[in-house]
């Protein structure tokens, strides 16, 4: 439903069994079928100078008195106000401001050969993208975008600069605090253009303060973000790690005496199967059934140590007591 038409439902006096009775009502439904018309053709600020040009010619011409006028602009705005915040794309602009990175190319075949990172304020992006090995950078382009929804499918639809959505291309998406999911092949007909035919999860995540711009990453987290075949069957816990980490060159060290306070032991049953996962997302799978709300310290949590090159297993209690930052996975 458009938000003219959402505006128009707001108020019941404007419905045909509850017609305007008094002379305020019928001004503030003006107002509102007014603001209803701007909202289908005019930016926010165009429909603010718009609705006040309004209440000043209405003055002018001694339509209404002063005080009804101070009420009718404020109410006008007021329903532009509420409106927004039942835009159901607002809270999901405001997550995707800042800096996100994605690890890609040689896809399925090895460790990731391209970091690209984009930049988005207000509803401007700017993606860049480097060479892992080199730090070059490879390519810059910047483009506008908009967020809609269709049902219960989110759609971000990006476009050049200045230019017509109708002429750009658009995506299923999904975000939180610390991922941006972006999904293209999704769509059909004629009102969204997949940039992309072949359907494909493409997983950003939120730069950390700590590695914003630096074009290189570490090997570490590198060799992490490939992608493997998982297939356990009551694996023990240190067998799990320790074949995620082989298959990916990634020495996994388990702290025992962590885990053993915390209540863990190193022989705790694995059983999950997953195709195409990356390495740190399968550690991520482990690590998740052990979380501990009403103890957070006692939680099991991995440490990506960069200057050791290896992945620490431990809990939150022992990292907080050696000054280790833990990994913090994303929000599912």
């Amino acid at each position: 439903m458009e938000k003219g038409d959402r505006r128009l439902q707001k108020w019941s006096f404007l419905n045909a069994r509850n017609p305007p009775q008094t002379f305020l009502e019928l001004y503030l439904s003006y107002f509102v079928c007014f603001d209803a018309l701007l909202q289908l053709t005019c930016s926010r600020k165009s429909r603010t100078k718009a609705l006040a040009a309004q209440v000043t010619e209405m003055k002018n011409r001694r339509f209404i008195p002063s005080m009804v006028l101070g009420f009718l602009a404020i109410s006008a705005l007021s329903v532009m106000a509420q409106d927004d915040a039942e835009d159901p794309t607002a809270a999901d602009l405001k997550l995707l401001q800042g800096e996100w990175e994605l690890f890609h190319g040689n896809e399925g075949k090895g460790a990731p050969t391209i970091r690209s990172v984009k930049q988005i304020v207000g509803n401007r992006e700017t993606l860049r993208r480097f060479d892992i090995a080199t730090g070059k950078q490879l390519h810059e382009h910047t483009v506008e975008f908009k967020l809609s929804q269709s049902g219960n499918v989110h759609v971000f639809t990006f476009y050049a600069v200045g230019g017509d959505p109708k002429n750009g291309g658009s995506f299923v998406y999904k975000v939180d605090e610390n991922g941006f999911w972006d999904i293209p092949g999704l769509l059909r007909g004629k009102e969204f253009r997949n940039y992309q035919l072949t359907p494909t999860i493409w997983h950003w995540t939120r730069v950390r303060a700590d590695n914003k711009g630096n074009p290189k990453q570490s090997v570490v987290r590198q060799k992490l973000e490939k992608r493997i075949n998982v297939s356990f069957n009551r694996t023990p816990l240190q067998d799990a790690f320790a074949f995620v980490g082989k298959e990916v060159g990634v020495v996994v060290e388990i702290d025992g005496d962590a885990l053993k306070a915390a209540g863990f032991t190193k022989n705790m049953p694995q059983t999950f199967d997953s195709e195409r996962i990356s390495a740190l997302d399968a550690m991520g799978k482990i690590v998740e059934k052990y979380q501990e709300p009403n103890r957070p310290g006692q939680s099991m949590v991995i440490v990506i140590d960069q200057g050791g090159k290896e992945v620490l297993v431990t809990t939150q209690d022992a990292c907080d007591k050696g000054k280790l930052t833990s990994h913090k996975f994303n929000a599912k």
